[in-house]
């Protein structure tokens, strides 16, 4: 995948003259003072973006947890669902907590994934309290996020590729 330069931007092939939309269209051309404002004005919002919506996703989820009307129910598997609520919210959280905390922010927690998969019957309390966690996890790593750290190389590869560390929260994001 070609990778946009920094500073450059597709010229898109309408508003141009014939000669030049032949000549320039699809190729990178340097950016407008406006786009190189614009950029970076996403860049610096970017964090407090994607920290509100995973807060906001983070406290939907706490919400849902705590209207079940039974623990046993948070752990039922109804036909044609291979997780259950209570499997989800460990897993959602062990990513919050893997990639935000550890890995951006240096927390130190250690992920066991595959006991997210297979752990049963949590009381609901306690699936709340690695909420609470969660959530207590983002303050920190999105304060010290700037434009640098976002375009940054993600520490850890995904799916065996080197992505920016923004490209990598908009990713997480996509979990919820």
């Amino acid at each position: 995948m070609l990778r946009r330069p920094v500073g450059w931007t597709l010229r898109p092939q309408k508003r141009l003259g014939r000669a030049l939309a032949r000549e320039t269209a699809g190729r990178y051309v340097p950016e407008t003072a406006t786009q190189t404002s614009r950029r970076q004005t996403t860049a610096k919002m970017f964090p407090s973006i994607a920290e509100r919506l995973l807060t906001r996703e983070l406290n939907a989820l706490r919400r849902s947890i705590e209207a079940y009307p039974s623990e046993e129910q948070l752990w039922s598997l109804p036909p044609g669902i291979t997780n259950s609520a209570g499997t989800l919210t460990l897993h959602l959280c062990g990513n919050t907590q893997h990639f935000f905390g550890a890995v951006l922010g240096g927390t130190g927690y250690v992920r066991n994934r595959p006991l997210e998969f297979s752990e049963r019957h949590i009381p609901r309390t306690a699936l709340l309290q690695v909420i609470g966690a969660s959530l207590a996890a983002l303050p920190p790593v999105f304060a010290a996020l700037t434009p640098a750290k976002l375009a940054a190389p993600f520490p850890e590869l995904v799916s065996n590729q080197q992505v920016s560390t923004a490209d990598f929260i908009a990713h997480l994001l996509s979990h919820f």
